[in-house]
């Protein structure tokens, strides 16, 4: 339930209009095969034990493999200058390689903060559109026009990072994206 709460903050400050880890599909989760490969971690502040964050992964033991799914920070119940995701990721790998993790997805989006964090591999993340229906391609011409220039400002600032740093790292991105009707 803690996790639930927190996930829903999340979820209300990035305007998200679905919840795909609501708390029954978390029981369904639970209660399924794949109960022994989630593992939630909660982060409680130490005056009075409130969770004040959430994350749920999920563990592919064979190939020594971990994913973030989501998170949650109760941003109220935290001093702006605690980066609560940060120390987060710290404790994960932590946790992680003590039990044979040797990859990480921390999942999407603010990819240089994750870079600062030792990600040495990005992929773009694949948003598909499809039209319903015979309409003026106006609206998704226009939709295709600002996601080719936000995945290429993206691509570009974290390459130029990547590069700067030496690091050797990889931006993984297909030859020619393609934009399909």
């Amino acid at each position: 339930m803690s996790f639930d709460r927190l996930h829903q903050l999340n979820l209300a400050k990035y305007e998200h209009p679905r919840n795909h880890f609501s708390l029954p599909i978390l029981r369904m989760i639970a209660a399924s095969p794949l109960r022994d490969r989630i593992c939630v971690f909660l982060h409680r502040r130490q005056s009075d034990g409130r969770a004040v964050q959430g994350v749920l992964t999920v563990i592919d033991r064979a190939p020594g493999a971990m994913d973030v799914l989501v998170q949650g920070i109760d941003h109220t119940a935290v001093p702006r200058s605690q980066n609560l995701y940060v120390a987060a990721v710290h404790r994960i790998y932590l946790w992680g390689a003590t039990r044979g993790v040797c990859r990480f997805n921390l999942g999407r989006g603010a990819p240089l903060t994750k870079l600062n964090l030792g990600a040495n591999r990005f992929h773009v993340v694949s948003n598909h559109i499809s039209a319903v229906h015979e309409a003026s391609p106006a609206p998704l011409t226009t939709l295709q026009t600002a996601a080719r220039a936000s995945i290429g400002g993206a691509v570009a600032e974290l390459t130029t990072v990547v590069e700067h740093r030496g690091r050797s790292g990889q931006v993984a991105l297909p030859k020619e994206i393609q934009w399909a009707r």
